[in-house]
């Protein structure tokens, strides 16, 4: 399939289990089983989530232009969202590290942060992860009361009293525990805000039918 943007049909797709049909997400690429070498998908998700330990290595440009990809593609899908009346505000997903950790991995700040710098819509990195917790790919868990229950909003969320939407950024959606995580701990603060999903690329654990090219 030509890779594009594509709206998540909850009606079709049954691996994101914790969307409902209400919500709202975008993906790029589909992720499989199998590891890096089984698409062009995998290996880039593969090369995005390489971690810190590689820095400095010769393989650690792949992360980097990993990154700028990303970037690249989500600024695609942000000439959606400069045609809507909507203000909106591009925000990085919380990792699984706080802030503080020395494994903390900044990359999807880095994404939004290009894409901004490329399209001139704002982005705000307004998460706190407030303790450290397993990655949902090393075993980590699914629940988005408890991946809530971890997350505070910082001072920078204050700023979205002045937008009517955000797009939440993430690299791979799998149950979508933590977009809803995130979209809960939003909407409680601001009822307002219209929370949208934008991630790289949607695991696939099966053979389910392909989402839409709906327009945001």
């Amino acid at each position: 399939m030509t890779e594009q943007w594509r709206k998540l049909d909850r009606r079709l797709e049954w691996d994101a289990s914790a969307l409902s049909t209400n919500d709202i997400c975008y993906y790029y690429y589909d992720h499989t089983e199998g590891g890096y070498s089984q698409s062009r998908a995998n290996q880039l998700v593969f090369n995005l989530k390489k971690p810190l330990i590689r820095r400095g290595k010769s393989d650690w440009h792949y992360k980097i232009e990993a990154i700028e990809a990303f970037a690249e593609n989500l600024a695609s899908l942000l000439v959606r969202v400069q045609r809507s009346p909507l203000s909106i505000s591009l925000i990085a997903m919380p990792t699984s590290k706080n802030r503080q950790s020395d494994d903390y991995d900044d990359r999807i700040v880095q994404v939004v942060k290009q894409a901004s710098d490329q399209t001139g819509i704002p982005w705000l990195d307004c998460f706190e992860t407030l303790a450290d917790t397993q990655p949902v790919h090393l075993g980590g868990t699914r629940s988005a009361t408890a991946i809530r229950n971890n997350l505070a909003l910082n001072d920078s969320a204050k700023r979205l009293t002045n937008y009517d939407a955000c797009m939440l950024v993430d690299d791979v959606l799998t149950s979508g525990s933590h977009f809803i995580a995130c979209k809960e701990l939003l909407k409680s603060a601001y009822p307002h805000l219209q929370v949208v999903g934008a991630f790289w690329a949607k695991h696939r654990t099966s053979q389910w039918a392909y989402g839409t090219t709906d327009e945001f």
